[in-house]
């Protein structure tokens, strides 16, 4: 039982020090524009073993130097769900 109330006790303490340090973002861009980048978002086209499907959707809607951030301005997710 004890062990059981120390590890809740632990729990409540590790989830409040989540929701205190955690980044605060306003709904503006430039608050967003803080953000930092995911650096896995190009895992799927350029990794140790890229999916050919993932490779030439890729080349075919995108250019070469395309990065993350650029996805922002195009995404109006037609694609989601297919």
């Amino acid at each position: 039982m004890y062990s059981f109330l120390a590890w809740i006790f632990i729990d409540l303490i590790f989830c409040s020090l989540i929701i205190f340090t955690k980044q605060q973002y306003t709904p503006d861009w430039s608050s967003l524009d803080k953000r930092p980048l995911p650096t896995w978002m190009w895992w799927a086209w350029k990794g140790n073993n890229p999916n050919p499907d993932t490779v030439a959707f890729m080349n075919k809607n995108y250019p070469p130097d395309w990065t993350y951030a650029d996805f922002a301005e195009q995404f109006h997710a037609e694609l989601y769900g297919n």
